[in-house]
């Protein structure tokens, strides 16, 4: 706009330095009575624009500014905390307990008497885990020689004082029961011994496994 301004003021001093002398003729004086209105045109389309920039710039000093929000981070320091995944414990390993082998041990316990006659007990100890259901009872001299026996199903009695009738079907793991034979005629002061042998079935079958008890009558 001001560039039009200034072409017009020029376009007025070339009409006066074209007169003749000091008068202006009727021409010329038409022409800066046209220029001037043209150029009070444009003064008022300027003051108008003037007036539009100066109403915009009072609404964008009145529109508030957002100031961007920092994130947040961890105190004391300028990175977000570190996400910390607790650890799960591993559970401990199931160790199995060790167990015994199969088998029995054995050892004399006293002479009872039951009905007037005199009868060896043998306390016998289950070391395995097995179940056993019958039993045979051996007693020989010191020498080896057998002297008498007693096998069957129902051998196991529940104390050292108990006589037969009384017995018990099995001997269960890792338990204890007693076996008993007639000790009728051994001679007092002479070594003997007692092999008991226990098996995993009735009628002395399955497995079997045996042991020994010394003692002097």
């Amino acid at each position: 706009m001001l560039k039009r301004s200034v072409l017009l003021l020029l376009f007025l001093a070339l009409l006066a330095a074209c007169a003749p002398g000091a008068a202006v003729t009727d021409t010329a004086a038409a022409v800066q009575t046209a220029a001037l209105a043209t150029l009070q045109a444009e003064a008022a389309v300027v003051q108008a624009e003037i007036a539009e920039q100066e109403a915009l710039a009072q609404t964008e000093a009145a529109r508030p500014t957002l100031t961007p929000t920092p994130f947040p981070t961890a105190a004391g320091t300028s990175t977000p905390a570190e996400l910390v995944i607790p650890t799960t414990p591993s559970p401990p390993t199931n160790t199995p307990h060790p167990t015994n082998p199969p088998g029995i041990a054995s050892r004399f316990v006293n002479i009872i008497t039951c009905g007037g006659t005199p009868f060896a007990t043998i306390l016998v100890n289950n070391v395995g885990p097995q179940t056993y259901q019958s039993a045979i009872v051996v007693l020989s001299d010191g020498a080896g020689h057998e002297i008498r026996r007693a096998d069957g199903n129902n051998e196991f009695l529940p104390s050292s004082s108990s006589c037969p009738g009384a017995e018990a079907p099995t001997l269960g793991p890792r338990s204890e029961a007693f076996v008993v034979i007639s000790a009728q005629g051994l001679t007092g002061g002479d070594s003997y011994l007692v092999r008991v042998t226990v098996c995993t079935e009735r009628g002395a079958r399955g497995e079997c496994y045996s042991a020994r008890a010394d003692f002097v009558r």
